[in-house]
């Protein structure tokens, strides 16, 4: 007689899968383009689009442009999800966990689901390099330090550059928040 197993599916799952599926790791945007559809990401990065809320009888949906040094990429909040987004403006830093990754047309972007969550960060961080460039438009005001476009006052500005002209070669230590100056430390002219 052949010997019938009693053994069921074997279901057991590591804690370590368990922790990763409702908490993915935070990955740049660029590797996060590189995964398999359906695969939950977390990211962080800065907020530099939203759509206004499309309703129709059945559906809400709100997409968010998230940047980060690697890249961008849509997200799309569904339903409740678009109240993630009501304390979330332009230019802040974000954090997204447990979003799930679709690939559509080659493309990717990134889907809310009931774990997802939404955190607008108030932290602040360092820059430190050569002004490359900047912009004296008043609505527009803006200095390019290592390939990154930075937005400030305009008292800020005239710190920096006090006759309102570009000067090369100038150092700058100063604290962001998401794509902000928001003080500046140090300013030297270099040689």
């Amino acid at each position: 007689m052949a010997e019938v197993s009693k053994k069921a599916l074997d279901t057991t799952i590591a804690h370590s899968e368990i922790a990763t599926f409702l908490n993915p790791p935070v990955q740049e945007i660029a590797a996060v383009k590189k995964k398999e559809k359906g695969q939950r990401v977390s990211i962080k990065g800065t907020v530099e689009r939203m759509s206004s809320v499309l309703e129709t009888g059945t559906s809400k949906r709100k997409i968010i442009t998230i940047k980060d040094q690697s890249g961008s990429i849509e997200i799309k909040l569904w339903g409740n999800m678009v109240n993630l987004a009501m304390d979330c403006e332009l230019d802040q830093t974000v954090l997204l966990s447990c979003l799930t990754l679709d690939l559509y047309l080659n493309r990717a972007s990134l889907n809310s689901n009931p774990s997802t969550t939404l955190e607008v960060l108030k932290e602040e961080e360092h820059v430190n390099g050569i002004i490359e460039a900047a912009c004296f438009d008043e609505d527009e005001l803006s200095i390019l330090v290592k390939d990154h476009l930075w937005k400030m006052e305009g008292h800020l500005m005239q710190t920096i550059f006090p006759l309102g002209e570009f000067s090369p070669n100038m150092m700058l230590k100063a604290i962001t928040r998401g794509r902000n100056i928001v003080e500046i430390h140090v300013t030297i002219q270099t040689l």
